[in-house]
């Protein structure tokens, strides 16, 4: 198997690099414990979650998070960032002991 080296320089390559700005002013914190808890509405369209334990995680309108088909399990410490509705919520429960699952909105 072979491949190839990308160049180094974004520009090189014939697109720009473009990172995502983060609102670092309307950031939330949730406790993500025994009983589900859901954020209010986030006006993004991107978000990036994080959490310190292993929970679950549900996005909608009026999200409710469970040990279920329809929530995202999150691994303990894992960064996601998810493609979001604008307007729409984010529920949370644990999976494994309590922590809190920080959520971060794109400008």
């Amino acid at each position: 198997m072979s491949y190839k080296q990308l160049p180094a320089n974004a520009a090189e390559r014939g697109a720009a690099l473009q990172a995502p700005i983060w609102d670092w002013t309307n950031g939330i914190k949730l406790t993500a414990g025994a009983t589900q808890v859901v954020s209010t509405a986030i006006s993004s369209n991107c978000i990036l979650l994080v959490c310190s334990n292993n929970c679950f995680i549900k996005v909608a309108a009026a999200p409710v998070a469970a040990d279920a088909a329809d929530s995202f399990r999150l691994p303990a410490d894992t960064i996601l960032a998810i493609g979001f509705v604008e307007g729409e919520k984010v529920s949370v429960i644990q999976a494994t002991g309590e922590g809190s699952l920080y959520i971060l909105p794109r400008l």
